[in-house]
């Protein structure tokens, strides 16, 4: 099986440095800067086979974070503010784009569109494939207003957030990932390690899983569902009612992503820099090593 692969950096060691200057509330154990990172930060997305663990292409596009497939496309954030849509045969073929999206990290596919993380915004906004806004939710409106360093947040909505930086200490919640299931929306916040339940009827929420760490990446999973527990480097399998009843651990080093995979899970095991197949027992099966100048966001089975 083919697996498609996005790095959102190739100057990793260069963002390292940048974090280790500019993280102005790690002694409070709190991820994220309060200086945006301002060069050129590369950026590749990657087909490999799994099988062989060949690189079968590489394509060079700008800060790639969420990649997902639908309606018979590929679609691919790059730059942070817009979304490419692609052919089945890697041809450009459109871009997804609104003011709303500032820092977008994940994407997923909903009846009507993408369901995109516009993560600098502290909000989910979702598109149909002519960028038309369908619905669209502020953490800063609905009880998250305050930054980790204590500042309150309001969000102009009839602004162009496309090409301004907020940095990661700037932004509420940092809400990385979302899926749409029926009338809710599930999201992670980052800042403060909840799975949160959101509905599109009247944009009501309920934490409904709290002491993650970090947490990324919600995806449906049999029964229920599985996310990225990514400081605690854990893999979590939730039933239906959002209850962990699987923790799939090993020497995994910031769980970026984890996606189901036949029987088994390919996991982003981002600081040992490979991605590793591995069963719900925590045994790994397989791995795919790459350069540490590379950052890597997310993984789709293709």
């Amino acid at each position: 099986m083919e697996i498609l692969v996005s790095y959102f950096t190739t100057k990793f060691d260069l963002m390292k440095e940048h974090w280790a200057k500019h993280s102005a509330l790690k002694d409070k154990e709190v991820m994220g800067t309060n200086k945006a990172f301002d060069q050129d930060l590369g950026g590749l997305v990657r087909r490999i086979d799994w099988s062989t663990k060949k690189v079968i292409s590489d394509y060079d596009i700008k800060v790639p974070t969420g990649i997902t497939k639908g309606f018979g496309k590929t679609f691919i954030v790059s730059e942070e503010n817009k979304i490419l849509v692609f052919a089945n045969d890697f041809e450009l073929e459109g871009i997804i784009t609104s003011p709303l999206l500032n820092c977008t990290h994940s994407i997923s596919v909903t009846d009507k569109g993408l369901l995109c993380a516009s993560t600098g915004l502290d909000a989910l906004v979702e598109l149909d494939l002519n960028s038309n806004i369908l619905f669209e939710w502020f953490a800063t409106e609905n009880g998250y207003d305050t930054a980790p360093q204590g500042v309150k947040r309001e969000i102009d909505k009839k602004k162009d957030h496309r090409n301004v930086t907020y940095t990661t200490l700037e932004q509420t919640t940092h809400v990385n990932s979302a899926i749409k299931v029926g009338d809710y929306l599930l999201a992670t916040f980052f800042h403060q390690g909840y799975l949160v339940k959101i509905n599109t009827w009247d944009s009501s929420h309920e934490v409904v899983l709290q002491g993650l760490k970090n947490p990324h990446s919600i995806y449906p999973y049999k029964e229920g569902f599985m996310l990225s527990d990514t400081s605690h480097n854990q893999v979590c399998i939730l039933d239906k009612n959002y209850k962990i009843i699987i923790e799939v651990r090993n020497q995994f080093n910031w769980v970026q992503d984890a996606v189901p995979f036949g029987n088994n899970f390919l996991i982003a095991d981002s600081n040992n820099h490979r991605i590793v197949e591995i069963n719900e027992a925590g045994k790994i099966l397989d791995e795919y090593r790459f350069s540490e100048k590379l950052k890597i966001y997310q993984i789709l089975a293709v």
